[in-house]
């Protein structure tokens, strides 16, 4: 849709532009230090003075890019888009980086800015990623898949590709692949592999970070694609508790709640036991799902447990644990009080409602 200049913007879409152009400062700022932090060598080759002129066409790609959006053509940003790649090209420079901008400043504007700004950006964002080419380095996956997709899509989240990750995902979705086969044989197994690589010092943070946040944004348009089954009488919570910012798997369990007929609330990262607590007795759910992936979110958890066991004590929710932790150690998920587990959450959900079909 091209406005003229009669034309005035949705009130919604207006809203979502004016917030990014308030928050432009803070867009560029946490953009830029995101990329050099995947991208120190930029750094050493080209100093300070290198790192003004990306901040400061970073801002030029964001006035650009809220421009396009105030005329409401996504082409103007790619065609801009196509015109810097190419000026790349012509001194030397490999466009893949500028690639890598454009999508941590995407990333900055839904993770800071929310999805009501998001939504509209991605369009013209997406559009302008297609004219960069973003060949990244192929990397190795370390856990054994049956599926040609995970590799594909491992290397798509890891050089930074959103793009490319999403037609993946979506294009599989389009020749019937089920949301169970993505979660379980798709985004978890790649994003362990993202977990052994970060842990083993082969992935910067800011790499594990953007790739988890690939991830993220391609589960938050599955969503827009796929309706979740209407949820039934039942009600569930899941939660990630205090200091445990690993929220996709939980994100994950809740989606197959929600498949399987629950009324299902995800909580999402760092929610503290007493938020657990307050809105288990608003609620009153039938079901409490709770991970952990180190031993300390463990020791959490199984307070948590404790303490809706004596909190509720005529009322009792069945409790759901999981995550690495649990599956690294023999009947813990027993240990700490849990009623249900499996070692991922398809396995969890099959053994709640008594059998995989839901």
């Amino acid at each position: 849709m091209l406005l003229d200049s009669s034309d005035a913007l949705p009130a919604p879409l207006s809203q979502a532009i004016d917030r990014l152009q308030a928050s432009t400062a803070l867009v560029v700022q946490t953009a830029i230090t995101e990329f050099y932090a995947i991208h120190p060598d930029l750094h050493l080759a080209h100093g300070y003075e290198g790192v003004r002129r990306w901040r400061d066409d970073t801002q030029r790609h964001l006035q650009t890019l809220i421009a396009a959006l105030r005329v409401g053509t996504p082409a103007m940003f790619a065609d801009y888009a196509r015109s810097y790649a190419e000026d790349m090209r012509a001194r030397g420079q490999d466009p893949f980086a500028f690639g890598h901008l454009l999508e941590l400043i995407g990333q900055t504007i839904r993770e800071q800015l929310g999805d009501e700004v998001w939504v509209p950006v991605h369009a013209a964002l997406d559009a302008a990623l297609r004219q960069i080419p973003m060949e990244g380095k192929e990397y190795t996956v370390a856990l054994p898949s049956d599926n040609d997709l995970m590799p594909a899509y491992f290397n798509a989240v890891l050089s930074g590709n959103r793009v490319a990750a999403q037609d993946l995902v979506f294009g599989a979705l389009d020749r019937g692949a089920t949301i169970r086969q993505l979660y379980l044989n798709v985004f978890q197994p790649a994003l362990y592999d993202v977990g052994q690589m970060w842990a083993s010092g082969r992935l910067s943070v800011a790499q594990e970070h953007l790739a988890t946040a690939i991830t993220q944004t391609i589960l938050a348009g599955i969503y827009a694609r796929v309706p979740m089954t209407a949820p039934g009488q039942q009600r569930a919570i899941v939660a990630c508790l205090a200091g445990n910012y690993h929220e996709i798997g939980p994100r994950m369990l809740a989606d197959f709640l929600q498949m399987a007929g629950y009324d299902t609330r995800f909580l999402g990262a760092n929610t503290p036991t007493d938020s657990l607590l307050a809105m288990i007795d608003d609620v009153k759910p039938d079901v409490v799902g709770l991970a952990s992936t180190t031993q300390e979110q463990v020791d959490q958890v199984k307070d948590a447990i404790e303490r809706i066991r004596g909190d509720f004590q005529s009322y009792r929710p069945t409790i759901m644990v999981g995550g690495l932790a649990f599956n690294a150690a023999d009947n813990l998920w027993r240990r700490v009080g849990g009623d249900v587990w499996g070692m991922d959450a398809g396995q969890a959900i099959d053994h709640l409602v008594g059998s995989a079909d839901w």
